[in-house]
């Protein structure tokens, strides 16, 4: 009869996932993997803008890519709603995770910060997405997209709400942004690192006008990384 009862191999629940560190690490390497997607930082989210806004333009028209567009045709539009949010909740669970319990105050300390900036960056691409900037609103439309910071294991969990506001959306990224730089250590250009939080949070404050504290968090951005700048001669013969 024991034969019979085995755990399935393609899937794991988070009560048996998260109880060791091990599952944690594999968990957020999963979120680090959703960023790569042909949706996303893969592609079109880094060429879609340019595309539409005529910084580039189609070389190569039989490749059918970008063609919409470039001419900014309707329902031309980015598609990161369920990847984000899908990754948004595996973050929660290790957000929701006494990880001091299974590891090194350290290592807690850096997941934790890790967790903290991605989802910092997924609701900030899901905020420039689907609404308005705090303070550039259209016809006084203020609504953003749907906060959730608890995880969820089944669909019956999770629960119709309604739309947060820009403004709470751009709070919660903030709060995740600065509790993050605390926490992040290390120059590690593979993962989320504290010049990497400085960066992402005075793009945060560039998009709300925030001139001051963006130059700032720019400022401890550069600061905070071992990366240097080279001359504009070197950079030329380096193409």
């Amino acid at each position: 009869e024991e034969a019979l009862n085995t755990e399935p191999r393609q899937s794991v629940s988070a009560n048996v996932a998260l109880q060791d560190i091990t599952g944690v690490r594999s968990l957020l390497i999963s979120v680090y993997d959703r960023l790569q997607g042909s949706d996303y930082y893969g592609a079109r989210f880094m060429l879609g803008p340019d595309a539409l806004a005529d910084n580039a333009t189609v070389t190569n028209a039989q490749s059918n890519r970008y063609l919409t567009w470039t001419i900014n045709n309707f329902g031309v539009h980015f598609n990161i709603w369920g990847n984000n949010y899908g990754a948004i909740n595996e973050v929660n669970y290790i957000l929701a995770t006494d990880l001091t319990k299974i590891t090194t105050t350290t290592e807690a300390n850096q997941l934790r910060g890790e967790s903290l900036f991605l989802r910092a960056l997924l609701y900030f691409d899901l905020a420039r997405v689907y609404g308005y900037e705090p303070g550039r609103e259209v016809n006084g439309f203020n609504l953003s997209v749907i906060i959730r910071t608890e995880p969820v294991s089944t669909a019956s969990q999770a629960d119709f709400r309604p739309r947060s506001t820009n403004r709470e959306v751009y709070d919660l990224i903030e709060k995740d942004l600065k509790e993050a730089i605390g926490l992040l250590t290390g120059t590690n250009r593979f993962r989320a690192t504290q010049a990497a939080a400085h960066a992402l949070l005075s793009r945060v404050y560039l998009y709300q006008s925030k001139w001051a504290d963006a130059e700032a968090s720019a400022t401890s951005a550069i600061g905070a990384t071992p990366a240097t700048l080279i001359n504009s001669s070197a950079v030329a013969s380096n193409y």
